[in-house]
Parts: structure tokens; sequence; C-alpha cells
């Protein structure tokens, strides 16, 4: 299966001109699970190393028996949370826009919200990450690793710290945080945001074929895509 497409319009095209609204935007959940491809097989995500895979396995097993218990365990292994290194991308999460050629987009499902195996669906857009995101989106994917967060709704106190780990560099999640999850972090879009996270940031007005009467930049978000701890 080809994962990054140079013009992703081969494959929702025709989607929009059965299932898509008025204005050519298409809702990602008319889309067939066929056309998806899973992060694990994305040629960026290359997040685990052999040493990681044994720890996670591990920890999947000792988590069946006892959660709390599997957390401890696997906090205390040396250097367990630096197999993981997120990958950004620009995404449409919900409802796509028609797409430029040009860029490649890719359709992707990934597992988020811990033992609880939600799938996450979205285009994206990899971005190349300049060092001070790098380090904070780490960060972030080490904090959250484990916890489930985005089974259910989160707390205000845990909304609170990831809103202040965002803003070490700037960014937030004021209109995002419904994304939340456990492997999905969500960033409030703007040109601005985009600029601050990724060095090879594309202009967002050259990605879209036309402009809405909707604002393209209310469907966007950026998102950190971390391992799942299960």
């Amino acid at each position: 299966m080809t994962i990054e497409h140079d013009d992703i319009e081969q494959i929702l095209g025709p989607f929009r001109a059965e299932k898509g609204m008025p204005n050519g935007v298409l809702p990602l959940r008319m889309l067939p699970e066929s056309v998806f491809s899973h992060s694990s097989d994305h040629p960026v995500c290359e997040w685990i190393g052999d040493n990681g895979r044994d720890v996670l396995l591990e920890y999947s097993r000792r988590s069946q028996i006892d959660a709390n218990d599997a957390k401890e365990w696997v906090n205390a292994q040396p250097n367990a949370h630096d197999i993981m290194t997120p990958t950004a991308f620009l995404v449409f999460p919900h409802l796509v826009p028609v797409l430029a050629p040009g860029f490649k987009w890719s359709l992707i499902e990934h597992q988020i919200c811990g033992t609880w195996c939600r799938q996450q669906t979205f285009a994206g857009l990899r971005l190349t990450m300049r060092e001070p995101a790098a380090e904070v989106a780490k960060f972030i994917a080490r904090n959250w690793w484990g916890t489930g967060i985005g089974w259910r709704t989160p707390t205000l106190d845990q909304l609170d710290l990831y809103r202040s780990q965002l803003r070490r560099i700037g960014l937030d999640a004021n209109t995002s945080y419904a994304w939340l999850s456990e492997g999905f972090y969500p960033v409030d879009f703007s040109q601005r945001a985009l600029d601050c996270i990724a060095s090879d940031a594309p202009e967002f007005d050259e990605l879209l074929v036309n402009r809405m009467t909707r604002s393209a930049e209310e469907l966007a978000i950026i998102a950190i895509v971390a391992p799942n701890s299960d």
C-alpha cells in the first residue's frame, strides 16, 4: 500500500463526489477502513526499537494483571521512555477540504487511549519538527504514556497540565483539547504555530484547491503522534 500520496485527491475525489458536502468537504467517517494505513506501517513512525518492543510487550502482559503494577514496572526500566520519538503532522481529524496536489498526505489510523485501544483516523501531512518543539513533544509523549487519557473526558487538572506543557514553546490547545488522548496530542492550528513547530512548514493556503466559505483553518489541528502503551 502506498502510504504517502503526492495527490491524495485521487483517493478522496470519488468519495467527495458521492458523499461530500456541497462545498466539497469530506467527513472522514465516510471513508472505508481499507483506505487508511496503520501508523505502525508509516515510514516515519519507526518509534520503537527491538529493546523497546520487548519492554512494551512485557508492559502489555503485566497490565492485563495489574495496571498500576505494570506502570510502576515500566517506569523502573532504564531508558524505557527514551524509545519514543513522536512525529508531528498537520491534521484534518474530522472534515477534509479539497487538497492541492504536490504534498505528501497520508490517511492514517493510530491506536490511542492506552489499554482502551481506540483508533484515531486522520488525514495528515508529516512535519519535520524544530529542535525545541521536538524536545517538548518527547516530554509530552513520555509524560502521558501509560495514562490511558482520552478514554473518557479529561479532567480540568489534566487539561491544565497539558496546556502548560505546550505553552513552554508558545503553543496552546484552547480549541483542540477535545482530541487529547494518549498517543495523540493536539495543538491549536495557526500559521504561526505551524512555523513554530516545523522547519518545513508549508503556507496553509497552498495546501488547498480553493478557499471555502467556512474557514479551512477551523478544520485543521497540529497533532503530536506518539506510541500508545498498548
